[in-house]
């Protein structure tokens, strides 16, 4: 947990500006941490797994598990850019969702979720398929 917390002052702390958002729930144990933060329209995932930290995203108005999306996504999405096909959390991860909040929220709004959920399962699938052809 203290490896997300430290990520998060350090690279994110936009995100407490204006109690814009607030801690939803954590767990952590076994190597392995979760922080969960929410605003309006969109819940945020801070993953540590393994040594490796993970960023998803998911809109309030769905508990479904299949509806977390990774920042390479969202980020392919916004940006359209295929060359960061990593989903690790990082510095240049952390600055586009400050640049890019406002949209990524607008994205994952009752308006325009179904719209953005097909759009980022197509990317999904394009991505498999350049990292492993020939795979149905």
């Amino acid at each position: 947990m203290n490896e997300i917390l430290k990520f998060l002052v350090l690279h994110m702390g936009f995100l407490w500006v204006d109690g814009r958002y607030a801690i939803q729930r954590s767990f952590g144990g076994l190597g392995s941490a979760a922080l969960y933060l929410v605003s309006g329209d969109l819940r945020i995932s801070l993953t540590r797994d393994k040594g490796e930290m993970f960023l998803d995203f998911q809109p309030v108005v769905s508990d479904d598990d299949s509806n977390w999306f990774g920042v390479h996504l969202v980020y392919e999405l916004l940006i359209d850019d295929t060359r960061r096909d990593s989903s690790l959390l990082d510095a240049e991860y952390a600055r586009f969702v400050e640049n890019h909040l406002d949209e990524i929220e607008r994205c994952f709004s009752t308006e325009f979720w179904d719209e953005t959920r097909l759009a980022l399962h197509e990317l999904a699938e394009a991505q498999n398929s350049r990292m492993f052809p020939g795979r149905p």
